[in-house]
């Protein structure tokens, strides 16, 4: 009995590896709103203006993209240190880029008049790429010049940490 029940559950095994294997997406059959087929995960954004821009309008810059919402206590807590950080770069090689994903854009609009932040922010203009694993906000993807994430942060995020700043300089080489 207990030979029948190993062979049984060896089978169950092998034949679900073989399944997920053959029904696997590689990352470039992953669906998304892919604007630049160039630049490795792009998407559209749409600012408070109706402008519409996508991520890969950003190529040749690090781009600091950060997801949030006006509701979101830990991304009310970052806000200030993104302001500095990008008041710190916004004529250098770095762009801040924030998604707003509160219930409505009007919303974030009349959160950001009311708080005087200047950095960029946007609604997405269609799905938010996969590549993004959005499971909770406030994250932050550092991009290289390239498109491509160096790193992914969860959570509110120290952006003059000495770790912050280390993956910066990563997304420069």
């Amino acid at each position: 009995m207990t030979r029948i029940l190993v062979i049984g559950i060896t089978l169950l095994t092998l034949g679900l590896t073989a399944f997920s294997l053959i029904n696997e997406k590689g990352p470039n059959e992953i669906e998304s709103s892919i604007v630049n087929e160039d630049y490795p995960i792009d998407f559209s954004l749409e600012d408070k203006d109706g402008n519409k821009i996508s991520l890969s309008d950003y190529e040749g810059k690090i781009v600091v993209l950060n997801f949030w919402a006006s509701w979101c206590g830990p991304c009310k807590y970052e806000m200030p240190d993104l302001q500095k950080f990008h008041d710190a770069n916004k004529d250098g090689d770095i762009s801040v880029v924030t998604v707003a994903l509160d219930r409505t854009f009007n919303t974030s609009i009349n959160f950001m008049n009311v708080q005087k932040y200047t950095f960029p922010y946007f609604k997405p203009d269609g799905k938010v790429p996969s590549q993004f694993s959005i499971s909770a906000i406030p994250v932050t993807f550092i991009l290289d010049k390239k498109g491509n994430i160096i790193s992914t942060y969860e959570g509110a995020t120290d952006f003059g940490a000495r770790y912050f700043q280390k993956d910066i300089e990563l997304a420069r080489k």
